[in-house]
């Protein structure tokens, strides 16, 4: 296979010279002889050059366009060439882009959808807050409700926030705290059984349900999450996110893949930096410092490259493995957790999701946003 490249040159007396000016390039990109044939316009006796005599073989160009040309004309083509450093234009990355396979394999979102500080820049200016969720949905395929920690949301928000996202979005529902932290698991079978029927009206849009555990939650208490993870339907995708060292044991993971239950990935200080997999899909969380004085969460307001570009080379293990992925970025991870998740997913070569905007359904009485709104 041939590819003809044109570049600027000094008009010449040349039947190789297009009418526009340009000298035409020849050469092989068929991934064994890259870079090889050049056709080059006449010297001044009307013969022509042959590549590689005289001054080189592009050594009738002036110098600026053999600056220019010598890096594309050389270069190899992909099966030839090393693999590029991770987190780089054309690293490994681009390979897998626009896959559907891997599409579907991992969702990107934020921890939450409504601050004030996203509008007019992440959402349109003007855009009614009503129709926030529907344009989040347009730009990832999953998001994190920190609501439902506070508190078991309304029947009503529940059935709106299933009617105004597409098919393929879903979203994560964090237990109650009167579970996780005021009982610490024990005696709240009430609570978790009225949390799940009422998480089950997203239907398919339920994504993986949380439990997110205090510090002071230590591995002494195995024995109370072992009978609460015995009580979970397991038709449920659930993960647990442990805030204390000593949870962070062969004990732990052995218990979590009994139960099919997902070890949380996360950068939190309690939390090593483990790759430890306990269930068929991987559950991360972004979360920063809850110290950084950043009241506005418009943009990107500190450079966590270097530990993002690590974080995709961590989960490219869990995607080669099988393993489905839900990650999910904070607001004080960088100031800006779309800019966050959008990086990540790019590090990992996955394009954005093509979902449509859905329109939500207008309300008589005009119920204003409410504590649940906020996820």
């Amino acid at each position: 296979m041939f590819r003809v490249l044109a570049l600027p040159v000094p008009r010449t007396r040349s039947s190789l010279r297009s009418r526009d000016g340009r000298c035409r390039f020849l050469w092989a990109r068929d991934g064994r002889h890259p870079a090889r044939r050049i056709l080059s316009p006449p010297d001044g006796l009307g013969r022509r050059r042959r590549p590689g005599a005289g001054r080189g073989l592009l050594g009738h160009l002036p110098r600026r366009h053999r600056a220019e040309l010598l890096p594309l004309f050389f270069r190899r083509t992909p099966e030839d060439s090393p693999r590029p450093k991770r987190g780089l234009p054309g690293g490994p990355e681009r390979d897998r882009r626009d896959d559907p396979a891997l599409s579907e394999q991992a969702r990107f979102g934020t921890q939450g959808w409504v601050y004030p500080s996203w509008r007019g820049v992440f959402y349109p200016a003007g855009l009614d807050p009503k129709r926030e969720l529907s344009h989040y949905a347009t730009k990832f395929d999953a998001v994190e409700v920190d609501s439902s920690f506070y508190a078991i949301p309304p029947r009503r928000n529940l059935e709106r926030w299933r009617e105004v996202t597409p098919p393929g979005f879903v979203l994560a529902l964090k237990f109650p705290q009167s579970i996780t932290h005021e009982k610490g698991l024990a005696g709240a079978e009430a609570e978790t059984e009225a949390f799940v029927e009422r998480a089950r009206l997203l239907g398919d849009r339920l994504g993986p349900l949380l439990l997110q555990f205090r510090p002071g939650f230590k591995a002494e208490k195995a024995d109370d999450l072992a009978r609460f993870l015995e009580r979970l339907p397991r038709d449920l995708a659930v993960a647990a996110e442990f805030r204390h060292r000593s949870w962070y044991r062969e004990e732990t993971y052995s218990l979590l893949r009994e139960r099919g239950v997902a070890l949380t990935l996360t950068d939190h200080a309690s939390a090593p930096p483990v790759d430890v997999a306990t269930a068929p899909f991987v559950y991360v969380r972004l979360l920063g410092s809850h110290d950084a004085p950043w009241e506005d969460f418009s943009e990107v307001r500190v450079d966590r490259g270097d530990d993002l570009r690590g974080w995709a080379e961590r989960l490219r293990t869990q995607l080669a493995a099988g393993r489905k992925l839900f990650v999910f970025a904070n607001n004080h991870y960088q100031g800006h957790s779309p800019a966050t998740a959008r990086a990540l997913r790019g590090l990992l070569g996955i394009a954005e999701p093509n979902l449509p905007f859905v329109e939500p359904r207008r309300e008589e009485g005009g119920h204003g946003p409410s504590l649940f709104g906020e996820a």
